[in-house]
This record gives structure tokens, sequence and C-alpha cells, in this order.
């Protein structure tokens, strides 16, 4: 007889609340579709990974296919993404695939440019989480003219660049992100918010920013909106632009950063002595959950990044098999703050 999931293996791995979780299996109301089709892939990968570890099998399954991730970015996102793979890299053996990682700096377009015009020959198909430049979009469509499936997750590109996306919905994370705003700072008669922005080739930036922006004219029109833009994701320009904002606006009152350079946002709040402002980031990893710990940070909005790889290995084996995708597949989005990591 199949082991069933149990209802602590199943928060584990779909990073979802314990609550959340007992209300899909014991199908209460009050649960998001999307929740509860989440739920259900993770049970059924878990019961599937069960029934491989006890099958009398003398070898472990050989992986038939291979996928190249790539990702375009920040250190901490990529230790990230590196752990979660390691944790589910048996998981994905026993569906019959391997991953391989390539990490790119921020500024290494270049580099990322040259390894997409050879990876075809290498690999059954590309997950990518990269900026939305001209170059990467030609090297993308140049794969899917291959037909090697193109999976883009956490940062989107172009749609005619990829066969479908996985990640959270961005302009949902910033409207999420400024209701936060606007409920802190609604008591007072004229707020303003520094909002951290990135190079504007990542599209997940530019969704957040709409999101935010849209909410707060709607709901809050006396929360001012000031715009700091960060070099090329230069940790130390970041630090600078901010120390500088902060020391010439004791106006400001909260801070969101769109992208997730938690550090050096982190060290210009506490070297200006400010504090005191309500700061909302992006991205779990070490640093933000000391961060968190410490209440730098007040809110932090992130996606779970296991379930996250199971569903690029999901879309990569369905696109594969020649079947049809959606063109986003939505991930829940995470609200944690330092009684919630």
């Amino acid at each position: 007889m199949q082991r069933r999931a149990t209802l602590n293996e199943i928060v584990e791995a779909s990073g979802l609340s314990r609550a959340t979780v007992d209300r899909v299996i014991n199908n209460r109301p009050g649960v998001h579709p999307r929740t509860r089709d989440l739920v259900a892939r993770v049970v059924v990968e878990l019961e599937k990974n069960a029934a491989s570890a006890s099958a009398a099998i003398p070898s472990a399954p050989v992986a038939s296919k291979y996928f190249q991730l790539c990702i375009q970015g920040g250190a901490a996102f990529a230790d990230e993404l590196e752990a979660a793979l390691a944790g589910s890299a048996e998981l994905f053996r026993a569906r019959g695939c391997k991953l391989g990682l390539m990490r790119f700096a921020a500024n290494d377009e270049d580099k990322l440019s040259d390894y997409l015009a050879t990876i075809g020959e290498k690999c059954d198909g590309v997950a990518i989480s990269a900026r939305n430049s001209e170059e990467i979009g030609k090297r993308l469509r140049a794969l899917k003219r291959r037909q090697i499936p193109v999976v883009s997750f956490a940062i989107d590109v172009d749609p005619d660049a990829r066969h479908c996306h996985v990640g959270i919905d961005n302009r949902a994370a910033g409207q999420t992100a400024a209701f936060l705003l606007g409920n802190h700072l609604k008591h007072l008669p004229s707020a303003t918010v520094a909002l951290v922005m990135s190079n504007a080739s990542c599209r997940s930036h530019e969704d957040r920013e709409i999101g935010c922006r849209t909410l707060l004219r709607q709901r809050h029109p006396q929360i001012n909106l000031l715009e700091i833009i960060k070099g090329e994701d230069d940790a130390d320009a970041t630090y600078q632009a901010l120390c500088e904002a902060l020391s010439g606006r004791p106006d400001i009152n909260a801070l969101y950063d769109l992208s997730g350079d938690n550090r050096s946002l982190a060290k210009a709040v506490q070297d200006c002595g400010r504090s005191n402002l309500l700061y909302v980031a992006h991205e779990l990893n070490p640093v933000s959950s000391n961060l968190l710990k410490e209440e730098v940070i007040d809110y932090l909005l992130a996606q779970h990044m296991p379930t996250v790889l199971s569903a690029v290995v999901d879309s990569l084996l369905q696109i594969h098999a020649g079947k049809q995708l959606a063109d986003i597949n939505p991930m829940p989005i995470q609200l944690l703050c330092k009684y919630a990591i």
C-alpha cells in the first residue's frame, strides 16, 4: 500500500502555513484555487518520491533528461537556488531528469549570451532567470526554433522568448507591498516612500513598480513615491544613493526595495540612523532572514524556491513531451515577518 504524504511533509514542501494545508486537505472553504492546485501537485510528488524510495530497485533510476538552469543576478538569490536544487536532486532524479546550474553576475550579459548560444547542443531544456535584454531574448528565441524547451522563472522575459513562465505574480506582489505601506502610513496627512528600483530590463521589478504605484494611487493618494535608481546592481552605488536620499529627505517614512539587494540597503538605513523606517523587501535568503529577525526589515515578500523548482521541472518535462502549457504558472506569494519566517 502506498504511503500517504503527511501534513508536516506537505507544509515543508509547499512553503504554505500548516493552517492553509489543513484547510486544503479537509476541503474547507476560503482557499484560492491556485493554492489547492499547488498542494495537489506537492502531494503527488511526495507520494511518487516515497513510492520510488520504497520500491525494490537495485539502483537509482538513471536520469534520461538533462535540464540547464541559468541565473543572472545577485549571489544571495543564486545561493538560495543552489541550496534548493541540492535538496531536490534525488526527487528530480526519481522523475527521470537531472539539473545543472550556471551562475552569471548581473553585468555578465555577454557571457550568458555566449553560453546560451551553445547550450542547445548539451541539454534537453533551459530554465532561465535573467534580465529581459534584446540579446538574451534573441538567444532564447533561437533555442525555441530548435525545439528546445525554454522556461523563465522568478524573472520573466518576453513571452515569445520562452514557452512559459514560473513565478509569483509580481504585479500582485507590488500591490501587496502597497497594501502594507498604505495601512501603516494612512494615519499621516502626507507620507513619502523611497522606491528603490533596479535595472529597467528586469520585468519582475517593472511589474512590482506598476502594482505598487497603481494601488497607492487608487487607495492612498497622500503617499508620495521617491524613486531611487540602483546602478547595474552595484551594492556600493546602491548604498551611496540611499544614504544621499535619507540624509537629504527627513520626510521619508518608508522604504520599498523592488529587487532584493537587502544587505547594502539595510546598511544605509542603519548608518543613517533611520531604523525607524517601515522597510518592505523581496527574496528570502540568509541575509534577509537575519534582517527580519533583527527587525531591520519589517516585511518580506518571497517565493518558496523548492516549489518553484518543482514547477519548473514539471513545465520542462511537459513541454518536452509536446504538451501545450498556460503562459504563466503562478506561484504563491509568501508574506513573512519576524514571527513568521
